[in-house]
């Protein structure tokens, strides 16, 4: 089983999670070989592998995601949808048919997928929670292991499985990375004195970077000079009136644009 994301029906190196904007994933299995071509058979000499239904989970993994509605492509042979569910890493689906289709390649759905926080790939998972403990999994008339007719990933929570075969898709972008800003010293001021403070900031992404002033008190402003490529500077500017006498704390952030 092998997930494709550029619509050619083969796994290679193109097949990425993009970084943005939606991944059209189509979910494909081959009952008739595995990865490397090695033609598959049945382990019971008058049976073979056919495919009447199939149950998928995906898992996202390094990030979340949020999924679009699953498109079944096998809906003339298997269209009934006994489960579906999705939450921010898995999806999971399990379609059934009554009439199997002979062993070969066969597209069986396609799923939109954006991402939503980190750096996620997609697998081809054994089971999640969201699956009630069934294993990713085909129907067939080839008995398998637990001679059930359904035909497993493995190895999961059931036993050591079928078929282990699977490609997912790597994640297509590069990690985001947080500004770091130089850190400021505690500074004394005399009511009705100003304090200029440079600011500087670097960002492994190269990305343009802003100051502003999260928190603190009303004589404290904050300024970007030059956003940079990489490397930003801002100024602090502290004028506190004649009524600000106290202690007064304040929080200066940076943050690509």
């Amino acid at each position: 089983m092998y997930l494709d994301a550029n619509g050619d029906g083969i796994h290679t190196p193109a097949d990425i999670v993009s970084s943005s904007g939606v991944t059209l994933v189509d979910v494909w299995i081959k009952t008739d070989s595995a990865r490397d071509g090695t033609p598959a058979s049945c382990s019971a000499a008058d049976s073979s592998l056919t495919i009447r239904s199939y149950l998928v989970v995906l898992h996202a993994q390094g990030g979340t995601v949020t999924w679009g509605p699953f498109v079944n492509r096998q809906q003339e042979a298997m269209p009934f949808n006994i489960a579906s569910a999705f939450d921010t890493t898995d999806a999971f689906v399990f379609y059934d048919g009554s009439n199997p289709l002979p062993p070969g390649t066969y597209k069986l759905g396609s799923i939109p997928v954006s991402v939503a926080a980190g750096t996620p790939s997609l697998v081809i998972a054994t089971e999640s929670p969201l699956s009630g403990g069934y294993p990713t999994a085909f129907g067939s008339s080839c008995p398998g292991m637990d001679f059930d007719n359904s035909l497993k990933l493995g190895p999961n929570a059931l036993g050591p499985g079928d078929w282990f075969d699977v490609d997912g898709l790597a994640f297509g972008g590069v990690a985001h990375h947080a500004p770091v800003l130089l850190q400021l010293s505690d500074v004394a001021l005399g009511e009705g004195e100003t304090f200029d403070q440079q600011l500087s900031a670097s960002d492994l992404d190269g990305d343009p970077l802003t100051f502003f002033k999260s928190s603190g008190p009303s004589f404290m402003e904050v300024t970007t000079t030059d956003p940079g490529s990489g490397t930003a500077t801002g100024r602090m500017i502290l004028r506190p009136g004649f009524s600000d006498a106290g202690t007064a704390a304040g929080t200066v952030c940076s943050r690509g644009t």
